[in-house]
């Protein structure tokens, strides 16, 4: 978790304070504060707490991060998830105990609750050393000391999720909220093989439907040269694995602005087919060939489509 101590005046507008009206008219609408302030003090640092929670959100596999900005006499508590951020009135903690609660109850919450993402754990030495005789990428890489995970998806044939050891992610410069789809080239433990897994936070909403049911459909229409999808799912359920920003942006005691943001979902996808980088071709042929059979999938991919959504 960050704690930042600012010197600057807080960037965010306290809406419990009396609103103003652009006249004394009585029939004048009231001016709406906007949620953020436009001075430069306040824009810096409103891009060096988001620059903290991207670093933090990146480098791990995390569900949502918890961020303490402390602005002179009073705290504020900010939760960021896929969807957005949610931020507390200021907490005067000189004169209130809510910031010290905060503290205690996010030392005893289990790791689910603090936003760690449990479906993952550093992978042990038999998973490490089967993968990495197994998949070149993950032996390049636990020799430069990148650490090996180990997470798991939920399989509809098995009791059991199934476990696939990848590399640990990098921080990126993305902003925090969105799909986040993250790669990697893997292992798959139960099956013995390299896949290739998708890490995403899908789109929620209806009408939109699961990657995974996609390549169900390629598959009964017989679409070919499209990657073999062996297993897919929602990670976890909805209490920490989807997002919560969305549920509560428009209550009545949030900020007088009514935004509409989107719902994500946690999600995995494996695929049996990991490909090539276009630099690893050996001749121009195959750089040819490989782009005839994607043309070829793209027209069998539009006729499935039409057909099916």
């Amino acid at each position: 978790m960050f704690i930042e101590f600012k010197l600057d005046e807080d960037p965010f507008i306290n809406f419990s304070q009396p609103r103003t009206s652009s006249s004394n008219s009585a029939t004048s609408p009231p001016l709406l504060n906007p949620f953020l302030k436009t001075s430069v003090d306040a824009q810096t640092t409103c891009g060096q707490i988001t620059a903290y929670a991207t670093s933090h959100m990146s480098a791990q596999y995390r569900t949502h991060v918890f961020f303490v900005l402390i602005c002179k006499d009073h705290a504020r508590l900010i939760r960021w998830d896929r969807s957005g951020a949610i931020v507390t009135e200021p907490i005067l903690y000189n004169e209130t105990p809510q910031l010290f609660d905060f503290f205690i109850h996010f030392d005893h919450s289990p790791p689910d609750v603090r936003g760690q993402d449990t479906t993952v754990r550093l992978a042990n030495s038999e998973d490490t050393k089967d993968a990495v005789n197994a998949v070149e990428e993950l032996k390049e890489l636990k020799k430069a000391q990148v650490p090996l995970l180990v997470v798991s998806v939920p399989n509809p044939t098995t009791r059991e999720p199934s476990q696939y050891v990848i590399a640990a992610p990098f921080a990126s410069p993305w902003v925090p909220v969105g799909r986040w789809t993250r790669t990697s080239i893997g292992y798959d433990i139960q099956r013995k093989m390299s896949i290739f897994m998708k890490d995403s936070w899908r789109l929620d909403l209806p009408g939109v439907p699961k990657e995974g049911d996609v390549y169900s459909n390629f598959k009964v229409y017989g679409v070919p040269n499209v990657p073999r999808c062996s297993n897919s799912g929602d990670i976890g359920d909805d209490t920490y694995h989807a997002t919560r920003t969305n549920r509560i942006v428009n209550e009545n005691w949030v900020s007088p602005y009514k935004y509409n943001l989107t719902k994500h979902r946690h999600y995995r996808l494996i695929l049996d087919d990991v490909g090539l980088p276009l630099d690893r071709f050996n001749c121009s042929r195959e750089m040819v060939r490989a782009v005839r059979a994607a043309l070829v999938g793209n027209f069998f991919l539009g006729i499935v489509e039409s057909l099916s959504f």
